[in-house]
């Protein structure tokens, strides 16, 4: 018994312990080690650098789902082979892995392949009219790579036809170091071979070599050692997630890589001599059955179908004419098209037992959509969901309206609905009125036709079928290469082509106007108009009353409640007026301030403090009215603006005090008022400010001469009593004194708004004894910002601006606690508070910022940073935080956001960017990339653009998009800059040495280089240095950094320009640029903003057609960015764009990359 015990403690202990590991097996990646070997297309990249490539994206995929991580290690195919077959352990899987079934003994792969590659014979373009059938092949020699693939297929392929032609095989010339195919290759287009044995995705469109038969098809896998055979069930889940998470992943990656290949867009030998032979082809349509076919106004068919057909012709080069026959009758095409009369018809409903019936062959499918259950009664709605269900008897109640014209509903009817009765009209139009007049039960449509056959129609109701129909092109039996080719043609225009296509010409025929629809529903629109005219009577009803109300309010705004005397508002718009004319010499401003307001509202109550308010309003206005006004601009402050002589000044300065000594009211028993006057007799030729600020300082004066002594201590250590403000300045002593107190008290609270500075309010924050560390609530930390203080300063004034920034601070007060906020700068706030009701005092904030100055404010916007870490010194990195939510909420209106991990990641990138970049750059972590310009009329190099590129060792590739913005955000882009100019510099001197063609090269100023420094004489004694000729260098500067300062960027670009260097401006379009910006600088040539390329559509091919029209116009040059496709290249070339840049032609590679691939390329470049 004790025994079993042990024995199952132990089995429990271990039962644990596999537990743990297998938790911790399932949080931690698995580090797989895969063979990599460069081939184009497949795997692209060194081992320990950025990488690309179909395989490459495959392992991505399967490493995310499976929870691997992929340590690659270089060699090459062979190499990797004879690993596996040694199981030594180097490496665990391989991607491109062959179906041989020797090399199945040493690894193991799934059962789905990761591609599926053929291997073709090709012989030489011009002479593909030698190979009218595959006997052609006979007595011929056939080129193959001695032990490859292809040479097996080819051997394979000829003992199993029979066919007696000669396998050449080539090997390496080791002596010589050239490979076998580099020998295959030459010795074809040398004449020594015929045709040449090769793997589809390694001969493309441009090669001047076409397919003539295909031999073999290889599958290609994952393969796994069998030391590694532990990771097959991790390998097969992924790849069964990819095929259920994304069907069509694998055809994309094809697409991606292998759309240039010659067998996807050159037609095989058999096709195109078809196509030499049939100079015409005779196209019948259906008439009137938009959107898949209808006539046009020239003639001509047109519809989704004819755009496949013309995209097809022009992609595979097709020069046929095209005759064309429209039919009404259906039935008539399909007779016309069996007996030979046309060539092919469309659109025909696509049905293999149909076409079969009836002797021609159907395409791919173009286009599949739901049926649509037209009816007009509730109750016919779900007639035909439940058919199964019904008895014949039941079944054949149900009426549905069938046209003679309309194939479709024909053909649905008898091969979905045939239990049900069919009740047959000449066209879709009775069929329509049958169903409205009860005739029939309902009717079925195309839910494409749906749209454009009852577009106008309000009586009948629509109801989507799960019945589909599908459309096909229809070719004879005569034609069989045709029907090839239009599946090609198929294929290549694609699904988006295709949806583009439908959506267009739905559009088109639905043409709904405002007319349809009021004649529709006349009483509606009857009633409509009498409720607008109504609405726009009461509008303008509305309008009147509102602007004599605006008038009154205006009135009101003008004049404090208190006193009736002209406020703060009134005040500001007469010194603007005042601003605006010459200032005579009898010119006197006021400043008045009432003394102790606040201890009268404390003491008495803030009665007893309107009541001084009123007195002091009420002597101040006696006196001064009749020479000018006063204004109640505060709570307690008063201004003054008045023309008078300096002796009635002076006797109005008598007349106040005895006013202000005399006056006696009922809950106050004195009144005492500071008065400050200055005239402008006095202070000839200052300005209207000024004189604000003389009089503003001789009421301080005067409000300190009223105080009582105050107890202060020397820096001797003695105490003494200093009374009154005038008195601080008798001696030297207490003169630094009072500096002392003012400079203390600046650093602790800010002079505008009276909350803590920055400095003393995180002091506060991070001190043991602060509340918020005694409360035990999680403490939060609130960035406030005030969404256009700029603007409101530019529109209202500084004076304005700044109470509405005290005005702020008194909400913020009242909602957190005067020691609780802080002012930072300008109109940046700071609140530390806890993580009890955060959401609810922030919105109670935005609630009474929208109620502050009488409406007149801005919105608010707020980042909150919770902070769970128990750090008392959290004080500086919540701000940082709290502000980083705070500026990542760019909405208008009043909106607060928190702090999230996303932020988090960008700080963290944006910290490691701003502490690293020197030294990326000293340890040649930054390297300099050329992309390739090309022109578009001769697709030849005519220049590079020099582009900076991060690979740091731990991190590997950082994306110019991460680090880039950080760079611009801190300023720090003049050192990018430089740094990729002087390697710009190293390299081009090393090529030229090199002997080879020396190409201009564009590089990248910013906004920054012409702040810090001299960039033009910088680069100029840099390429003196060198030696290099400024003719091949080309400035780079965007159009955001002209408009900064377009004063002195014109300058400097006539500068640059007079030193012999080109100037480009580049991003253009994307935010600032016009026609002006164009005619006011002198540029070579713009760049068009890739924008444009990644959202290509009708808009931005008008915009693009315009900035080149508009470029030609003004004789400088064009260039677009961001090009990828052939559809953007041909446009461009089409409009008379010169040049292009983009992944078309090829992306950003280091210089060793760009030697080999271009300059050694004399051919290549323009």
């Amino acid at each position: 018994m004790g025994k079993q015990n042990t024995f199952a403690k132990l089995w429990g202990c271990l039962w644990v312990i596999l537990c743990f590991a297998v938790l911790g097996y399932a949080k931690d990646a698995r580090v797989v080690k895969v063979g990599w070997f460069e081939k184009e297309n497949f795997q692209e990249g060194r081992a320990d650098g950025p990488k690309s490539g179909y395989a490459y994206e495959v392992l991505q995929s399967v490493a995310r789902y499976a929870n691997w991580e992929l340590e690659y290690v270089p060699g090459t195919l062979e190499e990797h082979l004879e690993s596996l077959r040694r199981m030594d352990g180097k490496i665990d899987i391989l991607a491109g892995v062959p179906s041989d079934s020797a090399l199945f003994r040493f690894l193991r792969v799934p059962h789905v392949p990761m591609l599926v590659e053929s291997h073709f014979v090709y012989c030489r373009t011009q002479e593909m009219n030698d190979y009218v059938d595959y006997t052609s092949l006979i007595g011929k020699k056939i080129g193959v790579t001695a032990g490859s693939l292809a040479e097996q297929s080819v051997r394979k392929w000829k003992a199993m036809t029979g066919f007696d032609y000669t396998v050449v095989p080539f090997y390496d010339d080791t002596v010589a170091n050239i490979s076998a195919d580099t020998l295959r290759v030459r010795a074809f287009h040398e004449g020594k071979i015929d045709l040449v044995g090769d793997l589809e995705n390694q001969v493309f469109k441009d090669d001047g070599m076409q397919p003539v038969v295909q031999v073999s098809s290889v599958n290609k896998y994952i393969g796994i050692s069998l030391r590694s055979i532990y990771l097959m069930p991790e390998l097969s889940r992924a790849i069964g997630i990819i095929y259920s998470s994304s069907p069509h992943f694998f055809m994309d990656l094809e697409d991606k890589y292998y759309s240039e290949i010659a067998t996807r867009n050159i037609l095989p030998v058999e096709e195109k001599i078809w196509i030499n032979n049939h100079e015409q082809l005779r196209v019948g349509y259906f008439e009137g059955y938009a959107p898949f076919s209808e006539s046009g106004s020239d003639g001509r068919a047109k519809g989704l179908f004819q755009d496949v057909l013309e995209f097809t012709l022009k992609s595979y080069g097709i020069q046929a004419t095209l005759t064309y026959h429209g039919y009404k009758s259906y039935r008539q095409m399909i007779s016309d098209l069996v007996f030979g009369k046309i060539d092919l018809a469309i659109p025909i409903y696509a049905n293999d037992y149909r076409s079969e019936r009836y002797g021609f062959f159907q395409s791919m499918r173009v286009s599949s959509s739901p049926m649509v259950w037209a009816y007009r009664e509730d109750s016919k709605a779900n007639l035909l969901d439940n058919m199964e269900s019904l008895t014949d008897e039941q079944c054949s109640k149900i009426r549905i309206a069938i046209s003679e014209d309309t194939p479709l509903q024909e053909a649905v009817f008898s091969d979905h609905y045939s239990k049900a009765t069919a009740v047959r009209f000449k066209n879709w139009l009775e069929c329509v009125k049958a169903v409205e007049n009860g005739e029939a039960d309902g009717t079925l449509l195309n839910v494409y036709r749906s749209m454009v056959n009852l577009h106008q129609n309000y009586t009948l109701k629509r109801k989507e079928l799960k019945t589909m129909s599908s459309w096909s092109f229809g070719v004879s039996h005569e034609n069989p290469e045709l029907l090839r080719i239009l599946d090609r043609g198929i294929t290549l225009f694609g699904a988006d082509n295709m949806a583009e296509s439908l959506v267009r010409h739905t559009e088109a025929s639905y043409a709904f106007t405002f007319w349809d629809y009021v004649q529709s529903h006349i009483q509606a629109s009857l009633g409509v108009l009498v409720f607008l005219v109504c609405l726009i009577l009461s509008f303008l009803l509305y309008v009147i009353c509102q602007k004599r109300l605006q008038k009154d309010l205006n009135q009101k705004a003008r004049f404090d409640a208190v006193t009736d005397l002209p406020n703060r508002r009134a005040f500001n718009e007469d010194f603007q007026k005042l601003l605006e004319k010459r200032l005579s010499l009898d010119l006197v401003v006021g400043v008045m301030d009432l003394d102790a307001l606040k201890d009268t509202n404390d003491s008495l109550g803030h009665a007893a403090g309107d009541e001084l308010i009123q007195g002091a309003g009420e002597c101040l206005d006696l006196f001064i009215a009749p020479y000018g006004k006063v204004y109640k601009v505060g709570g307690d402050e008063f201004f003054a603006i008045f023309w008078c002589s300096e002796e009635a000044l002076q006797e109005l300065r008598q007349k106040l005090k005895k006013s202000f000594a005399s006056w006696k009211g009922k809950k106050v028993e004195s009144l005492s008022v500071s008065c400050g006057f200055a005239s402008r007799r006095e202070f000839q030729g200052s300005s209207l400010g000024e004189l604000m600020r003389v009089a503003d300082d001789r009421m301080y004066k005067e409000k300190f001469s009223h105080r009582a002594s105050i107890r202060v201590k020397t820096k001797s250590g003695v105490f003494k009593n200093v009374a009154g403000y005038g008195k601080l300045f008798k001696n030297n002593e207490e003169k630094t004194m009072l500096d002392s107190f003012i400079a203390a008290y600046e650093t602790q609270y800010d002079t505008l708004t009276s909350l803590p500075t920055m400095s003393y309010f995180l002091e506060m924050i991070e001190a043991p004894q602060h509340p918020i560390h005694k409360s035990g609530k999680t403490p939060v930390m609130i960035s406030f910002n005030l969404n256009g203080m700029k603007g409101y300063n530019t529109r209202f004034g500084l004076q304005e601006g700044n109470e509405l920034l005290i005005a702020f601070a008194d909400i913020l007060k009242k909602v957190y606690g005067k020691d609780s906020c802080s002012r930072f700068g300008e109109d940046r706030f700071y609140v530390v508070t806890t993580n009890t009701a955060v959401e609810e005092n922030v919105n109670r904030v935005f609630d009474m910022m929208a109620q502050c100055n009488n409406g007149t404010s801005l919105k608010v916007r707020a980042g909150i940073y919770v902070d769970d870490s128990d750090n008392p010194s959290f004080a500086s990195l919540a701000a940082d935080r709290a502000r980083t939510a705070c500026d990542h909420n760019r909405d208008y209106a009043s909106h607060f956001t928190y702090f999230d991990e996303k932020m988090k990641k960008s700080l963290e990138t944006r910290d490691f960017v701003i502490f690293n970049i020197d030294n990326a750059m000293a340890l040649g972590h930054i390297h300099a990339y050329y992309q390739p310009k090309i022109s578009t009329a001769t697709g030849k190099l005519v220049g590079f653009e020099v582009l900076a590129r991060w690979i740091d060792p731990v991190l590997g590739f950082i994306s110019p998009a991460d680090f880039i913005p950080v760079l611009e955000e801190f300023g720090l882009t003049y050192k990018l800059d430089m740094f990729i100019v002087e390697e710009l510099a190293r390299d081009y001197k090393r090529t030229f040495n090199m002997g080879f063609k020396e190409i201009p090269i564009s590089f990248n100023l910013s906004r920054m280089d012409f702040i810090v420094g001299n960039p033009r004489e910088e680069i100029k004694k840099l390429l003196e240095e060198h030696k290099i000729s400024m003719k091949y260098f080309q400035v780079e500067i965007t159009e955001s950094c002209v408009m900064t300062d377009p004063k002195k960027m014109k300058k400097e670009i006539e500068l640059f320009r007079s030193s012999g260097f080109e100037v480009l401006m580049d991003d253009f379009g994307s935010g600032y640029s016009s026609l002006g910006t164009l005619r006011e600088f002198e540029f070579d040539e713009i760049k068009i903003d890739m924008s444009f390329m990644r959202n290509f559509g009708e808009k931005s091919k008008a915009i693009i057609s315009s900035i080149v029209a508009m470029a030609k116009e003004l004789g400088v040059r064009t260039l677009c960015e961001g090009v990828e496709t052939q559809e953007q290249v041909d446009f461009l070339k089409e409009i008379g764009c010169e040049c292009i840049q983009g992944w078309f032609y090829g992306k950003a590679e280091p210089l060793n990359i760009v030697i080999e691939k271009w300059l050694k390329n004399p051919d290549a470049i323009l």
